[in-house]
């Protein structure tokens, strides 16, 4: 399993040999022992086999353009690789941060929510999409959202761990104002 992850102002390609989505605090763990500072929910997202990153040269351009803070290259490379392929889960998710970073919530939802379909069980993909929600005024979708946590599958592994879920909760209801 990969993880795209930033560290301090490069991008670091994690390679964890574990399954599901719990690894995520193995990954996190990684870093903060190599240096990092604690990451936001969003700073990541598991790679569950879904793409090979080397095939797909825009889409990985443009998240290590997200990475670096250059939201304007990102938008634009990320939209490039959605051309070729609209319903591609990262591009989705990567899009919808970089939309939102630059203050377009609205646009924001629409790659999420495509985003959130593709990771049922990615609480990260939810956290991102609440916060949309808020931001537009949309309380009761991002109540809706926060409900949604509840059907994510939490295990020991294979599925996201339960404080991943926690957390997301955390960002959403912070977000909107509980």
């Amino acid at each position: 399993m990969t993880y795209i992850i930033k560290k301090l102002s490069a991008t670091l390609v994690v390679t964890v040999l574990a399954t599901g989505l719990c690894s995520a605090a193995t990954a996190e763990s990684a870093l903060v022992s190599n240096g990092a500072t604690s990451m936001p929910v969003q700073s990541y997202i598991p790679f569950n086999g879904g793409i090979d990153l080397n095939s797909n040269h825009l889409l990985k351009r443009g998240i290590a353009n997200y990475m670096e803070g250059d939201y304007t290259t990102a938008a634009m490379l990320l939209h490039r690789s959605l051309r070729t392929n609209p319903s591609e889960g990262f591009a989705n998710y990567y899009m919808g941060l970089t939309k939102a970073k630059i203050g377009n919530h609205r646009a924001a939802v629409k790659y999420l929510a495509r985003a959130n379909r593709v990771f049922a069980n990615a609480p990260n993909s939810y956290a991102a999409l609440g916060q949309s929600y808020a931001q537009l005024g949309e309380v009761d979708k991002a109540r809706r959202v926060l409900a949604n946590l509840d059907q994510i599958k939490t295990c020991a592994s294979g599925c996201a761990s339960a404080s991943e879920v926690e957390a997301a909760r955390r960002v959403i209801k912070s977000a909107i104002g509980q």
